[in-house]
């Protein structure tokens, strides 16, 4: 294996684990000082494609929550979100949607 030159690094988050709450939390602090206990939590797994997919999702999505969650998707460069819920597969088009 030859060295290659390391002019540029590309750091993409490709995992991100969400939180809920079902009480009003102050989030806007950094992991390690939040100590606040959660109600309930799942991950997005965001491809070279920009699409989110959530996994381990145990509730509905509410549209309020999809709006928040399309937020921090869109920060960190998806363009779409996946779910499904029981048989029922859903998708969002977040550039296209009003967040």
């Amino acid at each position: 294996m030859s060295n290659i030159e390391c002019n540029s690094i590309h750091a993409a988050v490709s995992e991100i684990r969400f939180r809920v709450f079902d009480s009003q939390v102050d989030v806007d602090k950094s992991i390690a000082s939040m100590n606040e206990k959660y109600d309930g939590f799942f991950v997005a797994n965001i491809n070279d494609l920009g699409v989110a997919r959530i996994e381990g999702l145990r509730t509905r999505l509410t549209f309020t929550m999809i709006r928040k969650v399309g937020r921090v998707l869109l920060k960190y460069g998806a363009v779409k979100v996946e779910w499904r819920h029981k048989d029922t597969f859903h998708s969002v088009d977040l550039l296209k949607k009003k967040l």
